[in-house]
């Protein structure tokens, strides 16, 4: 049976390898909210936010939608560092960026 940490960095590399499904977790339509944020994290970093949590609770609907799609069309591409040590703390080997 799987560990927490392992379904978690399974969440984790297929968020990094199937931007549908991030944008799922990012909505909290899957329920991995670890995956969701470090997703959180790498958007505000890559928006530019001090506040992680603000810029979290700020995402709503349509505006999370509008911020993944403009870091996957612009900003740096999934795979900083807190998705990719969700992945690599469960053992798994690294994903294939979008």
């Amino acid at each position: 049976m799987a560990t927490d940490a392992q379904r978690t960095g399974e969440a984790a590399k297929r968020a990094l390898e199937d931007a549908t499904f991030a944008q799922e977790v990012l909505e909290g339509k899957q329920d991995y909210p670890e995956v969701r944020q470090a997703i959180i994290q790498e958007l505000a970093t890559a928006n530019n936010q001090q506040d992680v949590q603000g810029f979290a609770a700020s995402l709503s609907g349509p505006q999370s939608a509008q911020f993944l799609q403009s870091y996957i069309a612009t900003g740096p591409k999934p795979g900083g560092m807190s998705l990719a040590n969700l992945v690599q703390r469960a053992g798994l080997a690294a994903a294939k960026p979008w």
